[in-house]
């Protein structure tokens, strides 16, 4: 028997976890690096290397990381819900919310809505709906850090090493929290994450 092609390319795309939190160690030891980089910029008072950042963002292991972060979702578990939070998010019509059900069924998702806070952050100001991915947090860092690159890099005054730095240790941080959800979940880690 051949399984459907969906559910073959499903398979495929999770042979190896261990290689997908290797990827997400990869992204944090990146993370590292910038951070050196803006701490000696700091340091010496010079003008962030922004070329730099964004090439390191949108190549290697932090730009792969937004794709393994959603394969390890899909294998995390929700925590479950105190009665108030699912009294307050069930009361948000399903059309709006866009977000995963319980038993991996799948809600009806917004046009434009990538992930599942997309529409949350638009409306409270990125208010965290308990039910999301819990990468959700860190991939909106990562692409508020994106964002702020980007920005300097078209002379925004604004972005400096120093704020910079705050945005990378804010990144930095939830992708600690991260790892250490996937490792406590039922994926088994083969390596704790070094800190």
């Amino acid at each position: 028997l051949t399984p459907p092609a969906a559910q073959a390319a499903d398979v495929a795309s999770f042979v190896s976890l261990d290689a997908v939190v290797a990827q997400v160690r990869a992204a944090a030891a990146e993370l590292t690096l910038i951070q050196e980089v803006l701490s000696t910029s700091v340091s010496l008072g010079t003008a962030p290397p922004l070329k730099d950042l964004k090439k390191r963002l949108s190549s290697g292991a932090l730009a792969e990381l937004p794709e393994a972060a959603v394969r390890l979702d899909r294998f995390i578990d929700n925590a479950p819900l105190e009665d108030w939070e699912d009294a307050v998010w069930s009361s948000v019509s399903e059309q709006t919310r866009g977000s995963r059900e319980i038993q991996s069924v799948t809600g009806t998702r917004l046009p434009g809505v990538e992930r599942t806070n997309d529409f949350l952050c638009l409306v409270f100001s990125c208010f965290n709906d308990p039910r999301a991915p819990p990468s959700t947090d860190v991939l909106l860092s990562l692409r508020l850090l994106g964002d702020g690159v980007a920005m300097g890099i078209r002379g925004d005054s604004r972005i400096t090493s120093e704020g910079l730095t705050f945005s990378v240790d804010d990144v930095s941080e939830k992708l600690r929290a991260y790892v250490e959800i996937v490792e406590s979940s039922r994926i088994v880690a083969s390596k704790g994450f070094e800190r």
